[in-house]
């Protein structure tokens, strides 16, 4: 079957393999797994700020922002042709800069697909209020 004949159950199969292998290579800081997950022209956009690419793989190489536990809940994925949608809670144990970030987030990254497959375009995450 070629990349144009997968069916939508097969294509979200894929996405939540990947979004596990997102909290695999984050968790283990595994910065190139990382990387290869990523659009070159990825963008991550948060309360924190805008950062692209090679800031956000920088900040986990580098221990900026430090992982300790982390786990997507209420994981939803939708597709749209070449583009995949995935929205749910990430709940992180996590630091940043020392400052400590953890708790829920609702996300949503979006996929696409390349001629080497699955890739990340773009995430944005917000963190619950009083939770």
């Amino acid at each position: 079957m070629n990349s144009s004949s997968h069916t939508n159950d097969e294509v979200i199969q894929s996405i939540r393999l990947l979004e596990q292998r997102w909290i695999e290579v984050y968790l283990n800081k595994d910065t190139t797994g990382f990387a290869a997950l990523m659009t070159d022209d990825f963008i991550y956009s948060s309360e924190r700020g805008v950062f692209d690419k090679a800031h956000y793989v920088a900040n986990l190489a580098a221990g900026t922002i430090q992982m300790r536990a982390f786990e997507n809940t209420e994981l939803n994925i939708r597709v749209h042709h070449d583009t995949a949608i995935s929205t749910g809670i990430a709940t992180l144990q996590a630091s940043l800069e020392g400052r400590d970030i953890s708790g829920p987030e609702r996300f949503t990254r979006v996929w696409i697909r390349e001629a080497n497959g699955w890739l990340a375009i773009s995430l944005h995450a917000s963190q619950i209020p009083g939770q």
